[in-house]
C-alpha cells in the first residue's frame, strides 16, 4: 500500500514505512479550506488545514471566490510512502483515526519529473493508485474560501490538541521549499506571509492582545528571519537521503550494529545559518536470525543565535528479508 501526503503527512510522519518518494498528483487544487476541530483547533474555535479540491469542482464552484489562480496543468507536490505489507492494516487504522475529521480515501497516481515517459510522450507515474485522504466540500467541517486576512487571523490564533495552527502552516510551507522549490504554490506563499504578519501585529496591537505566538517552535525573536531562513532546495532532501544510506552502510559493518552520520552545509542565503543532518541506523538480529533495520534521519537548521529547528524527520523500518 502506498499513501500520498500533501499536508502534515509530509513533515509529521508517525507511522512505519519502507520507502518514500517525493512527487506530485494532478487534477487537484490544495487549499486551507478544511476545518480542524480535533488537531489544530477545537469545536468552538476550529483551525484550518489543507484538503484537495478536484480541479473541475474548484473551477466551477469556487474559482470566482478564490484569489489564487490555478491552471489544469498545475500539480500538487507531496510525498508518497510505501507501507510494509505486514503493517498495512495497523497503519491504515492509524491514519483513518488521524484523518477522521471529514476526510475520505481517494486514489491517485503520483508523478515525478524523472519518472520517464511512455511511447506517446506522456509522463509515467512513479506510484500507481496511491491512497490519498481528501476532505470533500460536503463534509460538515468544510470551511471553504474566505478573505485571505481573515483566514490568516484564524490560523494565527487557533490551537488544538496537536498544537498551534500556525505551526501546521509553517511546517508545510518549509517542507514545500525543500521538496519543490521549482514549483512555488501562491496559496501557501501568500497565506504564510499573511499569518506571519498577523503574528507580528499581535505584539503591537492591544486589540489583538489575545493572540499569542505558538510556544516553543515559533518564537518572537525568530519572526524577522522566518521569511528568508529556508531558501533551500532539494539539496536538503538529498543530504538527508545520503546520510541515511551512509548510516545504514556503517550499521551493517559495525559489530554493535549501529551507524551514525552527521553533516552540515555552509550558511544559507548568505546568512549565518547552517543546514544540518543527523542519521542513525540500527541493525538488529533476533534469535531466529531475522534482521531488521531502523534508520532515523533528521534535517534541521541552526540560526545565527545557535537555536535549532527541525525541518523534517523520518524514521524508516526495513525488514531485511524484503531487500
Amino acid at each position: 500500500m502506498w499513501v500520498f501526503g500533501y499536508g502534515s503527512l509530509v513533515w509529521k510522519v508517525d507511522f512505519p514505512y519502507e520507502k518514500r518518494i517525493p512527487g506530485y498528483v494532478r487534477g487537484y487544487v490544495r487549499r486551507f479550506w478544511q476545518g480542524s476541530t480535533d488537531h489544530r483547533g477545537t469545536p468552538s474555535s476550529p483551525g484550518r488545514v489543507v484538503t484537495l479540491i478536484p480541479y473541475e469542482e474548484w473551477l466551477h464552484t469556487y474559482g470566482m471566490a478564490d484569489p489564487h489562480k490555478h491552471s489544469p496543468t498545475d500539480c500538487c507536490w507531496g510525498v508518497a510512502y510505501k507501507i510494509p505489507d505486514e503493517k498495512v492494516e495497523s497503519v491504515k487504522a492509524h491514519l483513518d483515526h488521524r484523518e477522521k475529521n471529514g476526510y475520505q480515501i481517494f486514489t491517485s497516481d503520483v508523478y515525478h519529473p524523472d519518472g520517464g515517459k511512455d511511447a506517446e510522450g506522456n509522463d509515467l507515474p512513479v506510484v500507481k493508485d496511491a491512497m490519498v485522504y481528501v476532505a470533500t466540500g460536503d463534509n460538515e467541517s468544510f470551511l471553504g474560501p474566505v478573505d485571505l486576512e481573515l483566514m490568516a487571523k484564524q490560523i494565527a490564533e487557533t490551537k488544538g490538541p496537536s498544537g498551534w495552527n500556525a505551526d501546521y502552516l509553517l511546517g508545510l510551507c518549509h517542507s514545500m521549499r525543500i521538496l519543490a522549490p521549482h514549483a512555488p504554490d501562491p496559496h501557501l506563499i501568500e497565506l504564510e506571509k499573511a499569518v506571519l504578519d498577523a503574528l507580528e501585529a499581535s505584539r503591537h496591537s492591544s486589540a489583538t492582545s489575545h493572540l499569542v505566538l505558538p510556544h516553543g517552535s515559533i518564537r518572537e525573536q525568530d519572526l524577522e528571519h522566518l521569511r528568508s531562513l529556508l531558501d533551500v532546495d532539494i539539496k536538503a532532501l538529498l543530504m538527508g537521503e545520503k546520510a541515511a544510506n551512509k548510516a545504514a552502510s556503517l550499521a551493517h559493518e559495525a559489530q554493535n550494529g549501529v551507524g551514525r552520520v552527521s553533516a552540515c552545509t555552509p550558511s544559507v542565503d548568505g546568512q549565518n545559518i547552517m543546514l544540518t543532518v543527523t542519521a542513525e541506523a540500527r541493525t538488529v538480529t533476533d534469535e531466529t536470525g531475522h534482521v531488521n533495520e531502523t534508520v532515523d534521519t533528521c534535517v534541521s537548521f541552526v540560526d545565527q543565535h545557535g537555536r535549532t529547528r527541525d525541518l523534517a524527520r523520518s524514521v524508516v523500518i526495513v525488514d531485511e528479508s524484503d531487500r
